[in-house]
């Protein structure tokens, strides 16, 4: 009950926009069409309107901001002219490192709490090769269940098989007995989610809405190419 009344309101301190907001907290009518990446300007179209809205990216509010990020419009917005132009693989970059960073602190913390294993060297070794292991294995499972014919038990078979590996690894690692390992393996996924969730509001709630921009602008508008450079 303590992790759920701590947990339920960062969801809904981080949960996206219900509607795309403007800076000011008006609501922007009619449904997003497309973005101009040179422009850097969203197009929303509205049956009342006779004309197409245009909403420079950065007088979106935050969250509108943040959720533009998951948008399949922007993600087909990018330039034709490169396969992988700059921004979509600092995007990549982005997208991997927030998620990987709070799952290695949760490894962490988990590891020491159920462990009691603080040294960081441990949790590096023990995370990267579960996930290195894990992956390879369901992969393994995958083209063998696709070469007999979509056979789901062997896909299945690999889910139940890797984690019987990751196990015997961290617990190798951490020098612990299996079922530790098995625990801080599962329980890192929920206490990354928790760190991210943390982070994002603290965030959003400790820093003045100025800091918040230029942070946000700084490591993630405008190295994806949705922020206009700095003149």
């Amino acid at each position: 009950m303590r992790w759920l009344r701590i947990i339920l309101p960062l969801l809904l301190l981080t949960a996206p926009a219900l509607a795309w907001e403007k800076r000011d907290g008006s609501e922007i009518g009619g449904k997003l069409d497309s973005f101009d990446f040179e422009s850097k300007e969203l197009v929303f179209d509205d049956a009342a309107q006779p004309e197409s809205t245009r909403v420079a990216f950065n007088d979106l509010s935050m969250k509108s901001r943040q959720y533009f990020l998951f948008s399949p419009i922007y993600h087909r917005s990018f330039p034709a002219d490169s396969l992988w132009p700059t921004e979509k693989k600092k995007l990549l970059l982005i997208s991997v490192a927030s998620v990987v960073l709070p799952l290695f602190l949760g490894f962490w913390i988990s590891g020491a709490l159920i462990a009691r294993k603080l040294n960081p060297v441990r949790a590096l070794f023990g995370f990267a090769g579960s996930w290195i292991i894990g992956s390879v294995l369901v992969t393994i499972y995958l083209i063998l269940s696709v070469r007999f014919d979509g056979n789901t038990s062997l896909l299945w078979a690999g889910f139940i098989v890797a984690p019987i590996f990751l196990s015997i690894l961290i617990s190798a690692v951490y020098s612990c007995s299996t079922i530790k390992g098995f625990v801080i393996f599962f329980s890192h996924l929920f206490v990354g989610v928790c760190v991210s969730l943390i982070l994002l509001a603290a965030t959003n709630l400790l820093l003045p809405e100025v800091s918040q921009d230029e942070l946000w602008n700084k490591l993630v508008f405008r190295p994806v190419g949705l922020s206009p450079p700095r003149t």
